[in-house]
């Protein structure tokens, strides 16, 4: 069982659904349980260099400057290059309340045979 707190965002428009996030309060017990799974997964996910090195998910000391450098390197050497330049960046807000979740546990027991 879990609590749900709601919190206004950086926006502070109170008639906008969009200006509110849930944050979870899990108990002890589940944020343990959540730690000890990622300490399992996470040599796995390293072992298979299933994320590539430039994605930053789950690593340490990783930080958003870090991509943000990284990226303003690859463009500078491309424009020095003189070559054409595209960028797509995407707003993935709650994308992980949208996947098939059968579907991505069936993936990850094909990828990691658990």
């Amino acid at each position: 069982m879990s609590c749900i707190g709601i919190v206004i965002s950086c926006n502070n428009i109170v008639t906008e659904a969009t200006s509110y996030r849930s944050i979870p309060l899990l108990p002890v017990l589940s944020e343990l349980f959540e730690k000890l799974l990622l300490k399992s997964f996470k040599p796995k996910l390293d072992e298979k260099q299933t994320i590539p090195t430039h994605q930053f998910v789950f690593r340490n000391k990783h930080l958003t400057m870090d991509q943000v450098h990284r990226i303003t390197i690859v463009i500078e050497n491309t424009l020095e290059e003189k070559k054409a330049c595209f960028t797509l960046f995407l707003d993935v807000a709650q994308a992980f309340n949208k996947i098939w979740h059968e579907g991505l546990f069936r993936k990850i027991e094909q990828l990691y045979s658990m």
